[in-house]
């Protein structure tokens, strides 16, 4: 039988404890387990039970390295390992790092045109702390156009530094004190909790959502009455609550919620006094026959617009993320100046963030040359592999943006457990192909795969050619043995 997701135990995988699902986290949650990796893995930092007393670093640091996100080991083996068509043809295929290289082609072929292009002697020099002012007053353009904004996006309202992850880290400092936590619905990015706990100290209070049961078009709703029942939970076992974060288009599931459901986590928050963290990274990686769904919480007349922070970057929407530039949009002074104040330890590089000036600057190009094609390259991308998978009976999740398969792969596994989803995926990193279990991304339910199209055709058939080497050799094994569909 399979395990009921209201009842079902989360093994932890040496994350902090202090990340806390109150429907899905075991009665007794004091023991940590080590993740299953393949042997061929560096098992560095796969365990934290060891003592930091004989450690030349302080306390915090090493508390830091001894919870690292349990993917860094895979980073890891990849990197030592990477798949090259030339020098290393049976390395490893990455579709587990969520990078964007559908449009390598058209972006290099467009930042080429730049190399040309004069610098000011004050790219020399120390920029604004808050970022160039023309960088910021091209942002603040691009953002109002293509989110739609509904008003006026003031530049002094935008801090740029070097990418996402500080900004939420940024952000969380400022919201929040030490021990606080932030609500979250699963599943989510798995770096979300590093970048709001790691040096922030603010521990994630999980919104369980579920997708395995029943019609998979249905799954995963948002809905105010899960951040109710989540919230008074937290309050009475004595938790203090500040904020939310929504990833809307989502990470992992690719979903876009919608203006309701915005407006109902909205008016959620206002009634409890909590900040809403938007975050919108994708907000243009949205397929183009759903390229008119997304919802951007700037659309909105929200409440309190004091508690509503807008995070959005460069990495994902135009496959940038190795030019590091993310942003923060506010109408919170306190927190603009607080931003601005700190800004000195994450900023961009001057010559980068004239370049990508340049790059939205061209509005032209951005509508008619880029958008299209990358929005209909991720469709395609995306049905590529659906339609591979469900050959073969697995349920996947029905993304409209970003760049994830979410694949229900239960029929794949010995038993529905987190354990045999490690196991899965022990299998698939052995046929050289590196993907990300649901356990990863703090999913309630054992039995998802996320797994990324947004690599170039060629690599990616590759990929998908050596995953459906493991099911075919699983759907040989269960034939020998049929009793295994009866214990899922």
């Amino acid at each position: 039988m399979a395990t009921n997701p209201s009842t079902a135990a989360v093994t932890d995988t040496g994350y902090r404890l202090t990340r806390l699902n109150l429907a899905c986290q075991p009665a007794s949650s004091g023991t940590k387990s080590t993740i299953m990796i393949p042997s061929t893995t560096d098992t560095a930092l796969t365990t934290s039970t060891c003592s930091a007393t004989s450690t030349t670093i302080s306390t915090r640091a090493y508390d830091i390295i001894a919870h690292t996100n349990p993917t860094v080991k895979f980073d890891r083996l990849v990197a030592a390992d990477r798949y090259d068509k030339q020098s290393n043809p049976n390395g490893i295929i990455n579709l587990g790092t969520a990078e964007n290289k559908l449009c390598a082609d058209i972006l290099s072929k467009k930042l080429a045109e730049f190399q040309h292009k004069p610098e000011e002697e004050t790219l020399n020099y120390y920029p604004q702390l808050k970022g160039a002012p023309s960088f910021r007053s091209a942002v603040a353009k691009f953002i109002e156009l293509h989110f739609k904004a509904n008003h006026r996006i003031d530049p002094e309202n935008l801090v740029v530094l070097c990418g996402t992850t500080p900004v939420l880290e940024t952000l969380s400092f400022a919201v929040a004190e030490h021990g606080d936590y932030f609500m979250i619905p699963t599943p989510y990015y798995h770096r979300i909790y590093n970048d709001i706990n790691d040096r922030a100290g603010i521990n994630s209070l999980n919104v369980p959502l579920y997708g395995m049961e029943g019609d998979i078009n249905k799954a995963y709703d948002l809905t105010r009455a899960a951040f109710e029942k989540t919230y008074e939970d937290a309050v009475t076992k004595g938790l203090k609550v500040k904020g939310i974060v929504l990833l809307s288009p989502h990470n992992p599931t690719g979903d876009i919620y919608t203006k309701d459901q915005l407006v109902d986590i909205l008016n959620f928050a206002n009634k409890y006094k909590l900040h809403v963290i938007m975050d919108e990274i994708y907000a243009l990686s949205v397929f183009d026959t759903y390229k008119d769904n997304f919802t951007s919480v700037l659309q909105l007349d929200v409440p309190d617009p004091d508690r509503v922070h807008v995070v959005w970057g460069f990495s994902k929407d135009f496959g940038l993320s190795g030019y590091r530039v993310g942003c923060v949009y506010s109408r919170n002074q306190q927190l603009i100046k607080y931003f601005e104040t700190t800004a000195i330890f994450a900023m961009p590089a001057a010559p980068i963030l004239q370049r990508l000036e340049y790059l939205i600057s061209d509005t032209d190009w951005v509508e008619k040359d880029y958008l299209p094609v990358y929005q209909r390259r991720l469709r395609e991308s995306f049905d590529v592999v659906k339609q591979r998978l469900e050959k073969h009976g697995i349920r996947v999740y029905p993304s409209q943006a970003s760049f994830f398969i979410w694949a229900d792969v239960t029929k794949y596994m010995r038993e529905r457990s987190f354990k045999a989803e490690e196991e899965l995926l022990s299998r698939i990193l052995q046929a050289k192909v590196y993907v990300m279990t649901g356990q990863h991304n703090y999913s309630c339910e054992p039995g998802w795969l996320r797994i990324i199209f947004s690599v170039n055709r060629e690599q990616l058939n590759i990929g998908l050619d050596r995953i459906e080497s493991v099911l075919f050799k699983i759907e040989k094994e269960q034939a020998d043995k049929p009793e295994h569909i009866s214990r899922l």
